[in-house]
């Protein structure tokens, strides 16, 4: 009986494919839509993982404070001292270890701090900023990690993962290939790709590529493989936040040239939608764009609603 209603259900699933560069989100999406639609989604695992992140962002943050001069609170003035003598790496590691949580929740203070006044958000890790916050919290020898912990951490889901959801009478199973993509052969007979981009990435490159220019390539050889010319695109434009608050400071046609509009995020949100959306080489299908910031339950909310819209649709064309 058991396996009758197993296969009764594979014959009701929709494939959904969950796909982007390691930083765009994806993780914080996937786990978002099970923390609105599953309730057995434990975030303690991840404690010692967010702890140790935070104590590896102090060695950054300490050394911008430093060559900076920032102010500092009196409690944490030992601290800092006593780390800006410090010279190897292991030396540094050593030292957020070791030291006493008062003194290094004044230094998380005093970065909060630092950060806010001279508004560097956009500038500074979103994950840092968070954590340095919550640093009174985190540092806890009995700490317990929340799901908005985990969501403002960089912590990916590097193996494959997949989940169910039921909509209506259908079966919705989100299935994250792994990075090097060597499963996706058995991904074949996928109704949809759910595509996430990184907008915060416009001002960064890697071997002098800009990262969203290499997105799209990826995007581009991705989606335009012949196996997958009969699904469903949703292209998730993820960070929306942080394109907005870098637009403020960095102009985005000296990022990429071949922008020629003001420096308005409507204007550059609908020009990156445009640039994804002509990749497109099969027209008898769409690519259907969400902007979205995957740290927002509310948004990823109506984002899953999207999803499921799309899909249902397509199944019944189909």
């Amino acid at each position: 009986k058991i396996l009758e209603k197993q296969g009764q259900q594979m014959k009701l699933e929709i494939k959904l494919l969950l796909c982007g560069k390691e930083s765009s989100g994806k993780s914080t999406l996937f786990r978002q839509i099970m923390n609105l639609y599953d309730n057995h989604n434990d975030c303690t695992a991840y404690s010692k993982i967010i702890q140790t992140q935070l104590r590896q962002n102090f060695v950054p943050m300490m050394q911008f404070l430093s060559r900076v001069k920032a102010d500092i609170v009196d409690e944490a003035l030992p601290l800092f001292e006593r780390f800006s003598k410090l010279k190897t790496q292991e030396e540094l590691e050593y030292f957020f270890i070791i030291d006493n949580y008062e003194q290094l929740t004044s230094l998380a203070a005093s970065a909060s701090q630092f950060i806010n006044t001279h508004s560097l958000q956009s500038v500074i890790p979103w994950n840092a900023i968070y954590q340095f916050q919550e640093a009174p919290r985190i540092l806890q020898p009995t700490y317990e990690a929340t799901f908005e912990d985990v969501l403002n951490s960089k912590i990916s889901l590097k193996q494959t993962a997949f989940k169910v959801f039921k909509q209506q009478n259908r079966f919705l199973r989100f299935i994250m290939p792994s990075e090097n993509n060597i499963w996706l052969k058995y991904y074949q007979d996928s109704q949809a790709i759910v595509y996430v981009v990184n907008l915060d990435l416009f001002d960064q490159k890697k071997d002098e590529i800009n990262l969203l220019i290499e997105q799209m390539r990826e995007f581009d050889e991705f989606i335009n493989k012949t196996e997958f010319k009969d699904c469903e695109v949703i292209l998730i434009l993820n960070k929306v936040d942080r394109l907005e608050i870098k637009l403020t400071v960095t102009q985005f046609s000296t990022c990429i040239l071949d922008y020629k509009g003001n420096n308005s995020f409507e204007d550059v949100s609908a020009f990156i939608q445009m640039k994804f959306q002509r990749l497109n080489k099969y027209r008898k299908r769409n690519i259907h764009t969400i902007f979205c910031n995957a740290l927002s339950q509310q948004t990823v909310g109506g984002v899953y609603k999207n999803i499921v819209e799309v899909v249902l649709q397509s199944e019944m064309k189909s």
